[in-house]
């Protein structure tokens, strides 16, 4: 349920050259150096549909506002105890 609903916020900076790095080697990667984008991922439903799957990321001004942009909370299962 992640692909197609809105571009979702990711908890990273966006790099593009990022997963080719050895800090991107280690289970659930996340890039901490600020850069001028921060990481979506998901596609939404007004984009084009090779676009919509989790797998796809891309950087957006962190101060982006929009119809088709949005974030999921998560917690860790611990956290649901």
């Amino acid at each position: 349920h992640v692909a197609g609903n809105v571009w979702q916020w990711c908890r990273d900076w966006y790099d593009e050259d990022f997963y080719r790095k050895p800090a991107a080697s280690v289970p659930n990667p996340v890039n901490h150096t600020p850069g001028h984008a921060r990481s979506e991922r998901g596609g939404s439903w007004v984009g084009p549909a090779d676009l919509c799957r989790s797998s796809y990321r891309r950087g957006r001004a962190p101060d982006a506002r929009g119809r088709c942009l949005g974030f999921r909370c998560v917690s860790s299962i611990n956290d649901l105890g």
